[in-house]
């Protein structure tokens, strides 16, 4: 082979790799899988925007499923025990607003915000030995803006802004955030928020009892969840994806679906 054939040969192979970097980084995921997917997301750790549990990242990872129409089903993996109230609702909407059918799996523990989250999908699943509910338990450490104890849900970011502007006392603000954390959870139960009320209050059940208390619709573990989720879809063949993919794994998906390497 001559030299200048084997420049060309060498030309031609990068701009293959050129080409295939390109699509692989500029297509999105649903141009790259062609097969049925669950999409997995994670919840772990308290729910706020600074800490462990990044908001944006799980919101993205929402989004990509519901923009993918290889996603036939999305299901959220809880492990929380409480966090910010506005980061929790602002999750919550996007699950309840999703496009895509929606299962929860409570692992060991969905308490109060955790709960929220994993209340607003379609269907919750937890483990017999999970913890569940805690209605109201992210308040604990509120007792420093009274000098009694005090009882009821808070956000302790809008405690922190208006304690000195607001013309409610720090109980009354507590209060009304409860009140409205208790008909966010009722209304995604389907339940009133009267009865709600009465299960609340800090209260912490195992899965068994949350199943007595319609706090959740059944018992299993993860992959009784991944198989009630494609029942739910109706699909029997998927693959399990976790959301949201990074640039690497949507490039070795696009490879490994595309030229079977």
């Amino acid at each position: 082979m001559s030299e200048n054939n084997t420049n060309l040969s060498i030309i031609a192979c990068i701009v293959i790799v050129i080409a295939i970097l390109l699509v692989a980084f500029t297509l999105p995921v649903t141009e790259l899988i062609d097969e049925n997917e669950i999409a997995v997301i994670k919840i772990n750790g308290d729910i706020n925007y600074i800490n462990s549990t990044n908001v944006d990242y799980i919101e993205n990872g929402i989004k990509d499923a519901n923009d993918n129409p290889n996603v036939k089903a999305i299901l959220i993996e809880v492990n929380c025990k409480n966090g910010s109230l506005v980061a929790s609702e602002e999750i919550s909407k996007m699950i309840k607003e999703s496009n895509k059918t929606t299962v929860s799996w409570i692992s060991d523990y969905g308490l109060s915000e955790g709960y929220l989250i994993a209340s607003s999908a379609d269907i919750v699943i937890a483990t017999p030995s999970s913890a569940i509910g805690g209605i109201g338990i992210s308040f604990e450490d509120s007792t420093k803006y009274s000098n009694k104890k005090i009882s009821g849900h808070y956000d302790s970011s809008l405690i922190n802004k208006n304690i000195k502007s607001s013309n409610l006392n720090p109980q009354e603000m507590i209060n009304q955030d409860y009140s409205y954390f208790i008909k966010l959870i009722a209304k995604n139960r389907g339940l009133k928020a009267s009865y709600i009320s009465k299960i609340a209050n800090s209260k912490v059940y195992n899965g068994n009892e949350a199943l007595k208390l319609k706090l959740i619709d059944k018992i299993g573990d993860k992959e009784k969840a991944i198989k009630i989720t494609a029942s739910k879809a109706n699909i029997k063949e998927y693959r399990i994806v976790y959301y949201p993919q990074d640039q690497s794994t949507k490039l070795t998906t696009f490879l490994n679906n595309k030229w079977n390497l």
